[in-house]
């Protein structure tokens, strides 16, 4: 196991090939994943097409649900987190 030593290294990129829109109403292309939260995903690993959970209306933020690697992951109003926390 190594120690990160250089804030955002380890970090990954994800970038879908349609942009999402954002809890907040923004386009979003790309997504950078804190390398504490990435943990082992593989180096060549590509983002399912993501999975739209809740939709964007007046009274409710968009919010997606995707996998890279074997992690899954949701974005919404309270940012990127593991599926399952």
């Amino acid at each position: 196991q190594s120690i990160k030593t250089r804030l955002g290294e380890g970090d990954r990129l994800v970038e879908f090939e349609s942009p999402l829109i954002s809890p907040f109403g923004n386009k979003v292309r790309r997504l950078t994943i804190a390398a504490w939260l990435a943990g082992d995903i593989a180096k060549d690993a590509s983002p399912s097409i993501p999975e739209q959970i809740a939709p964007h209306t007046l009274t409710t933020a968009a919010a997606w649900k995707f996998s890279f690697g074997k992690n899954v992951f949701i974005y919404d109003r309270c940012g990127l987190r593991h599926a399952d926390s």
